[in-house]
């Protein structure tokens, strides 16, 4: 298949992954998205958090990968 009829095919699929999308997932508020940012700046700014890379390495040593 050729770059073309790829993107082409994948453009027909689209429509259709939006909608299972959109059966899973809430539609979200400028305010909520706004709400949740304030939240996650608290949480950061009082040490509530915990460095990405470090969790995925204790993800890994824990399940061998």
């Amino acid at each position: 298949m050729s770059t073309l009829e790829n993107t082409v095919s994948m453009m027909k699929t689209l429509p259709e992954a939006d909608e299972a999308a959109g059966r899973f997932l809430k539609p979200v508020s400028r305010e909520d998205i706004m709400r949740d940012i304030e939240i996650a700046e608290a949480q950061f700014a009082s040490g509530e958090y915990q460095n990405a890379r470090e969790f995925l390495a204790g993800l890994r040593k824990e399940y061998g990968v």
